[in-house]
């Protein structure tokens, strides 16, 4: 459980340091479209081998891909346990609400 909230927490900081929080905090705590968009950026950054030549990858860390699993794991168990939003895939319903858990989509 430790793992998970300090990789939850993680994330936080990712999402505030990288995008404006205004726009940040309505798709970390209420999950939109941008959200999986946000998990993936957090996961790529952090994962990805660093490229000096490659703007987009001149920040990465180059974690294991076994990290990057772990990261996606404790964001869907904290999707699906601390805000209730279950195992089902992430989708739009017919009225536009999104459902689901953004970490499964």
């Amino acid at each position: 459980m430790l793992i998970v909230s300090s990789l939850w927490k993680a994330f936080e900081k990712f999402a505030e340091k990288h995008f404006e929080k205004t726009d940040i905090g309505d798709a970390v705590h209420n999950p939109s479209k941008k959200t999986p968009e946000l998990i993936a950026a957090w996961i790529f950054q952090k994962c990805e081998r660093p490229d000096p030549q490659d703007p987009a990858r001149q920040d990465c860390e180059g974690a294991t891909f076994s990290q990057a699993l772990k990261m996606r794991a404790a964001i869907s168990y904290h999707y699906r346990q601390q805000e209730g939003r279950g195992t089902e895939k992430w989708h739009r319903d017919l009225q536009g609400t999104w459902l689901g858990n953004p970490a499964l989509s």
